[in-house]
C-alpha cells in the first residue's frame, strides 16, 4: 500500500508549530503529524518556509547567545548599603569571555591568531637555530661535537 501524501500546513501554521517547539524540527514534525525529513524538504522547495526555519534557528541562536553572556559576565553579588560588588553569586566564565572577546572584539586586535612578521629573515633558520640551541643543553659533550663537525 502506497504511502499517503502529507498534506502541507499553510505557512501561519508552519510557523506557529515552529514557534512552539522553538526551532526544533524534530518536534516541529510531530506536531504536525509528519516525518522531520518532510518538515526539511518543505523548507528546501518553499523559500517561505525555508525563511521560516532559518528564523526560528536565529531566535533560537539568540537566545543561545544572551544565555552566553550572562555565564560570560557571571552575576555579581551586590552589597545592599554600599552598592559595590562583594563576590559572586555565579563567577563569570572564563571560556565564554575568551570567546566573546576573539569574536565580538576582533576588530579590536583581540583574537585568537598571532600576527607573525619577520622583517624579511628567514624564520626557518631562526626556528633551526632554536632547536638546535634548545637541545645543546641536554646534549652530552661528544654529541656536540659530533654535530659541529
Amino acid at each position: 500500500m502506497p504511502k499517503k501524501p502529507y498534506k502541507k500546513p499553510t505557512l501561519e501554521v508552519f510557523q506557529e508549530a515552529l514557534e512552539k517547539t522553538r526551532g526544533n524540527l524534530t518536534n516541529t514534525a510531530k506536531l504536525l503529524g509528519v516525518d522531520r525529513v518532510t518538515v526539511s524538504v518543505w523548507g528546501k522547495e518553499d523559500p517561505d518556509f525555508g525563511d521560516a526555519i532559518k528564523n526560528a534557528r536565529k531566535g533560537k541562536l539568540d537566545q543561545f547567545v544572551t544565555t552566553a553572556e550572562l555565564l560570560a559576565l557571571g552575576i555579581p553579588d551586590i552589597d545592599p548599603e554600599t552598592k559595590k560588588v562583594v563576590g559572586w553569586v555565579e563567577k563569570p566564565d572564563g571560556l565564554m569571555l575568551r570567546y566573546f572577546m576573539s569574536t565580538l572584539g576582533r576588530d579590536e586586535g583581540f583574537g585568537e591568531n598571532l600576527d607573525v612578521t619577520t622583517n624579511g629573515k628567514d624564520i626557518n633558520a631562526a626556528i633551526q637555530v632554536e632547536i638546535i640551541d634548545k637541545r645543546s643543553d641536554v646534549m652530552s659533550d661528544e654529541e656536540r661535537e659530533s654535530q659541529s663537525v
